[in-house]
């Protein structure tokens, strides 16, 4: 039978070796575009994912959206708490299949900017200036108001009444 230390390293070995380093991506609002290095990874809310051997020294992005100004940026790195505390608990084998460097943090939440102007770019339409409404001048009625009820309780429409009074 093995030493527990040893079991405990195995493990811990076939842990690490297949894993790579990840950050979410969070943008105020969601839906924003985000590339890193150029590569197009995603709309966010989205995670990045980067296996061990496409480690860079430097992870650029740049995120659209839009309807609100690019953000650009480099997302930081560095050596955490986290990286030193297992390579002391591994006695320094987590550092054999993983760099000492990782992202400072595993989510970034980006407050994107409004550009003030409407996300599709254009201006809603005006509606077309209404024509002055232009009143016809009618002859003076001759009925008085009992002939007018009295065409009207017969059936005669308004127009109908209108012109018999203006003859």
């Amino acid at each position: 039978m093995r030493p527990l230390w040893q079991t405990t390293a195995l493990i811990t070995v076939f842990t690490f070796a297949a894993c790579a380093e990840t950050a979410a991506i969070h943008s105020y609002p969601p839906g924003a575009r985000l590339s890193v290095n150029g590569k197009v990874i995603g709309i966010t809310p989205v995670e990045f994912r980067v296996p061990r051997d496409e480690w860079v020294d430097r992870f650029d992005y740049v995120l659209e959206r839009p309807g609100y100004e690019t953000m650009r940026g480099e997302l930081p790195q560095g050596v955490t708490k986290a990286r030193i505390i297992g390579a002391i608990v591994t006695s320094g084998i987590l550092l054999v299949f993983k760099r000492p460097t990782n992202f400072k943090r595993d989510r970034f939440d980006f407050e994107m900017t409004p550009t003030g102007v409407p996300p599709a770019a254009t201006a809603p339409p005006v509606p077309p200036a209404s024509a002055p409404v232009v009143r016809e001048e009618r002859a003076p009625i001759a009925c008085s108001a009992e002939q007018v009820l009295a065409m009207k309780r017969s059936g005669l429409s308004d127009d109908q009444v209108r012109r018999a009074c203006e003859k």
